[in-house]
């Protein structure tokens, strides 16, 4: 199967990062954040943007071409500072790629809803408490998607208790937090009815950085590039039975020093549960002392904070996910990449 790029508006986004003298590569919803923690000395975290563009160069950027197609290649720092480079300059670094970790792509979809969903519900609640300069029944989660104030929801009490649920891990039995996640699934089942209904599912999710398609054009992408075939091809599941990879980038002994760093900064102790918290972006949430983790629960810890968000009834989306012929792609091509059997 192949695309045609020159009536598709594709483009790539991806991070690089630095693992020793080489670059692992990762996409938004697969680890990047987990990743980052192992980055080393003086080189930073890259993303690469590389977006279609027309026939006139913009002045002080190079190009690549693709299917015959020209592609703008935009990276910028873990500061978002854009970095020029040469095309041989980005060859470069791309051919000190060693290792790209991918990730199923239902899963990353799932969880790239969630973000997108929380995102969205998050501007919802600043608007509502800032009446004076925003209008909250005018938030959109994509073009078009902007009717939630007519769903049959109690917004009030939504809002209203939203920081409570949010921070102060209120009781799974207590009657508010109850009632909060009852509305919270009707106003998910709405506005997700509302996003198929209205048929703009592919503007809303192939368009958003978190969950649009990305396996099929970045093998796409590293094959033109001829770098596919050096590349370590991981599951980010994997990644916790793969020491071999670490030490092999960064050594041993410096492996080991950054897992104890790690352990010490998410250390049990209270003084040190706030810097956690700070990190996490929950400073409200009040402090519980000593709290004792299994490994398995420091993995998971430092790999993705838990929330309320993990709730989001999501049903409509992802019968609409197995349904799709792009997204079926996407598994089609996370298999072969894994040298898994492909689906009958």
């Amino acid at each position: 199967m192949s695309i045609d790029l020159s009536s598709y508006n594709i483009e790539f986004d991806y991070t690089l990062i630095p693992m020793g003298s080489r670059y692992w590569i990762t996409n938004a919803k697969v680890g990047s954040r987990y990743l980052s923690q192992y980055v080393t000395g003086t080189d930073t975290i890259k993303y690469i943007k590389i977006t279609p563009m027309g026939e006139n160069l913009i002045e002080g950027y190079d190009s690549i071409e693709l299917a015959g197609v020209k592609f703008l290649i935009i990276i910028s720092d873990s500061n978002h500072n854009q970095i020029k480079l040469t095309k041989d300059e980005f060859q470069s670094i791309m051919n000190r790629c060693s290792v790209w970790v991918i990730r199923n792509p239902f899963d990353r979809f799932i969880s790239g809803v969630i973000q997108k969903t929380k995102q969205f519900f998050e501007e919802l609640h600043h608007a509502y408490h800032n009446p004076s300069t925003l209008d909250w029944t005018k938030c959109e989660l994509c073009p078009g998607i902007s009717s939630h104030s007519s769903y049959p929801i109690d917004y009030t009490f939504l809002f209203e208790n939203y920081k409570l649920i949010n921070t102060e891990r209120v009781s799974k039995n207590d009657i508010i937090t109850i009632k909060w996640f009852s509305i919270w699934k009707d106003f998910c089942y709405e506005l997700f009815t509302d996003v198929l209904k209205y048929n703009v599912v592919n503007r809303s999710f192939t368009g958003d950085i978190h969950t649009q398609p990305y396996l099929y054009k970045s093998h796409m992408l590293f094959n033109e590039l001829n770098i596919l075939h050096h590349l370590e091809i991981i599951d980010i599941k994997d990644l916790d039975s793969r020491n071999d990879l670490f030490e092999l980038e960064l050594g041993k002994a410096e492996f080991e020093k950054i897992k104890l760093r790690l352990r010490e900064w998410y250390s049990k102790t209270p003084a040190k549960h706030k810097a956690k918290r700070s990190l996490l972006g929950d400073n409200n949430r009040p402090d519980y002392g000593i709290v004792t983790r299994t490994e398995k629960e420091y993995v998971n810890f430092i790999r993705e904070s838990n929330n309320m968000f993990k709730n989001i009834e999501v049903k409509e989306l992802t019968d609409y996910f197995k349904d799709s012929a792009m997204y079926s792609m996407e598994m089609v091509t996370y298999l072969m990449l894994l040298k898994n059997k492909l689906p009958q």
